[in-house]
């Protein structure tokens, strides 16, 4: 009787063990599933798009990368849960996308995109609207929210280089100027 007992208690401890284990278990990998980037704020960025085949008169579809620094203004969250207030804070605005029947004159394109700040990567999908030379633009956040934003050729683009390279083979690359503002607030 008394080895049943012992054996009961000696099932009943390790239970017991295996629970408390389990939840420090459950505990630590809790602490390390992080969460999302949120930013609520405006920014200006200055950079390169890139299309692939060119920009042309042509309706065709192309493929584009955008790569612009730039800074930010808000207020942001990083995946710790603790709160930056940014000022003029260095950022990256990046994105990815394919416009079908796209030209000089207009398009709609699609991809994703992401925002890194020094606190990590912001993720979105990405629409953008273009008429002539102008864009207007959505970011959806991977985990929420919105953005929207317009871009335009950079004042220190050469419009005539551009016109010509319209007719011609196409734009491969320019110098664009963006403007992005949270709608009221993106996540990623």
């Amino acid at each position: 009787m008394r080895a049943a007992r012992r054996h009961c208690a000696w099932i009943a401890s390790g239970i017991a063990a295996a629970m408390v284990c389990g939840g420090i278990a459950a505990g630590v990998a809790g602490a390390r599933t992080q969460r999302s980037i949120t930013f609520d704020g405006s920014c200006q960025f200055s950079g390169r798009v890139k299309f692939r085949p060119g920009l042309s008169n042509s309706p065709r579809t192309v493929y584009q990368s955008v790569s612009a620094p730039g800074t930010c203004d808000g207020t942001l969250r990083d995946r710790h849960g603790f709160t930056h207030k940014l000022n003029r804070v260095r950022v990256t605005f990046s994105e990815s996308s394919v416009g079908r029947n796209a030209s000089c004159a207009e398009g709609i394109a699609t991809g994703g995109g992401n925002l890194r700040f020094h606190w990590g990567k912001l993720r979105f999908a990405f629409t953008e609207r273009r008429v002539g030379a102008f864009v207007t633009g959505t970011a959806t956040g991977a985990r929420g929210g919105s953005a929207t934003g317009y871009g335009a050729p950079s004042s220190s683009e050469n419009p005539v280089r551009l016109v010509q390279e319209c007719g011609g083979g196409g734009i491969s690359q320019a110098r664009v100027d963006i403007h992005l503002s949270t709608t009221p607030d993106i996540s990623g």
